[in-house]
């Protein structure tokens, strides 16, 4: 399985979202640039995966509420984090039971992150983009941390 590679296509046109989307994409080319390894080790860096959407999918939503995004909109996007992240952790735990392959986990994965970027997360980017103000612009960390949503 060849590494999946950013497409232009997947920029929501809001940056620390787009950082992200750029990471989480990194940690599903980690799981294919080690598949061959056992099993314990590809455990590790699925829950890695699903912890980072945790994080990701926190973000995002800390986003619309505190810039107010469309309330029905909202509620729809957080309802799809929700499915997606227990999906997830269906799937990571029939890969943990070898009850499914590596290879279906990360085309699950593939296959929801050019969906949900392109689909739901674009229209958010594009109001986050709008805001005069905003969380990660104006809240920022010290430069030794970097402000949140930076890839190093």
């Amino acid at each position: 399985m060849d590494l999946f590679a950013w497409k232009d296509g997947y920029a929501t046109g809001y940056t620390p979202i787009d950082n992200q989307h750029r990471y989480f994409l990194a940690l599903i080319n980690k799981l294919i640039s080690y598949r061959d390894r056992d099993r314990v080790v590809l455990g590790s860096l699925l829950e890695e995966v699903v912890l980072y959407a945790v994080f990701h999918f926190r973000s995002e939503e800390n986003g619309m509420l505190v810039h107010g995004y469309e309330t029905k909109v909202a509620e729809q996007h957080i309802k799809d984090h929700g499915a997606l992240l227990r999906q997830v952790r269906v799937m990571a735990d029939r890969y943990s039971q070898d009850d499914i392959t590596l290879q279906e986990v990360i085309l699950f994965l593939l296959k929801w992150f050019s969906v949900h970027t392109t689909e739901e997360d674009r229209p958010l980017g594009a109001f986050l983009a709008g805001c005069k103000t905003n969380a990660w612009q104006t809240h920022e960390l010290p430069m030794r941390f970097g402000k949140p949503g930076d890839v190093g």
